[in-house]
């Protein structure tokens, strides 16, 4: 028995997670359909973050997701410029909730600490990066690369 051939856009699909568990397909050129009503717009999303520390903890905040849309982030990275060696802490995070991702005890002056995953977050949701007790005047920066996709409607 031969089986229908995928449609050509389904055959050049990545698997990068579920989302309500339905799977979400993301073409390479990620101008294609997405199986579970959704849709790929703006194929990629980059983003740096950068602020500078008051001498306490300093926590950077990507954008809150917004209704409508779910975001696939597929990598996340993080430095700062203090030559003390500092502990780095990811999260994600809702306006009531922080569940951490993973953390760095010990990042070395503009050491990067990256990694790559399909982190999908829905509407309502953002990254927290904690660099824990940066010193003053010394600047903390962030980076988040990954995919937005519309929820339909």
């Amino acid at each position: 028995m031969v089986e229908d051939p995928l449609p050509d856009w389904m055959q050049k699909a990545l698997l990068v997670g579920t989302y309500d568990d339905e799977p979400i397909l993301v073409t390479v050129d990620g101008l294609g359909q997405l199986i579970g009503g959704l849709t790929a717009y703006n194929n990629s999303y980059v983003r740096t973050y950068e602020a500078e520390s008051t001498g306490t903890d300093l926590t950077i905040y990507s954008h809150l997701i917004p209704a409508g849309e779910v975001w696939v982030i597929t990598n996340i990275a993080a430095y700062h410029d203090d030559p003390i060696p500092r502990e780095v802490k990811v999260y994600l995070a809702t306006p009531t909730d922080n569940i951490l991702l993973f953390s760095n005890p010990f990042l070395l002056e503009n050491e990067v600490m990256a990694r790559q995953g399909n982190w999908i977050l829905k509407a309502g949701k953002y990254i927290g990066i904690m660099f824990v007790a940066v010193a003053d005047g010394k600047t903390c920066y962030y980076n988040v690369t990954g995919y937005k996709v519309k929820v339909a409607t």
